[in-house]
């Protein structure tokens, strides 16, 4: 789907991959026709969600194309990893800190066994704007055995705002407390040199 949102051009792509089981010519044509859905002609930003079923245990704040690493990987968690790294996307679901139970996006029929199988990804720019992904278990499907992985973020309304990326906030400048020695007046001063005397 390519829409606009407030101005800002994105494309929602959604995915579902192979099972582990599934042969290596169904995947390696799963991901290249996600390569194509994904080659973008124009300014726009791109969003990946779905089933990937992918296993791996993906460093804190994946970023595809850097340091970061993942182990414990099956066949379609490489495979995966190797897309986002080719695509320079980054796993929303790595990015905040959660309790296992709101990662964990599949449970078994018996409900004793979860683990992470869904993922959003996205790309570098439209990740500064992304306030929080996480499963919302409270929105159960009566015939899944998946949860619903959501993903927020707050983009600015104005052009020129997102154009620029967000900026720290200054800290504050710390005053020291001080007295007057004539009139014992308490006033506050940045710099020691200032001191009345």
């Amino acid at each position: 789907i390519d829409c606009v949102c407030y101005g800002m051009k994105i494309r929602i792509i959604s995915a579902y991959a192979p099972t582990e089981e599934g042969s290596g010519n169904q995947k390696d044509q799963f991901y290249k026709d996600l390569n194509d859905c994904s080659t973008l002609v124009e300014k726009r930003q791109l969003v990946i969600c779905g089933d990937m079923n992918a296993t791996a245990d993906y460093c804190a704040s994946f970023v595809g194309g850097s340091n970061c690493t993942y182990t414990n990987a099956n066949n379609n968690g490489t495979r995966f990893a190797d897309f986002l790294t080719s695509k320079e996307l980054c796993i929303s679901n790595t990015w905040f800190q959660h309790k296992k139970i709101h990662k964990d996006t599949w449970y078994s029929n018996t409900g004793h066994f979860s683990k992470t199988i869904d993922y959003i990804s996205n790309s570098k720019w439209i990740n500064q704007y992304i306030t929080d992904c996480r499963v919302r278990r409270s929105y159960a499907f009566n015939n899944s055995d998946h949860r619903l992985l959501v993903c927020k973020f707050q983009t600015p309304k104005r052009k020129i705002d997102r154009n620029r990326f967000v900026k720290k906030k200054a800290k504050p400048r710390k005053f020291k407390r001080c007295k007057c020695y004539v009139c014992g007046d308490v006033f506050f001063v940045t710099c020691v040199h200032a001191l009345l005397t």
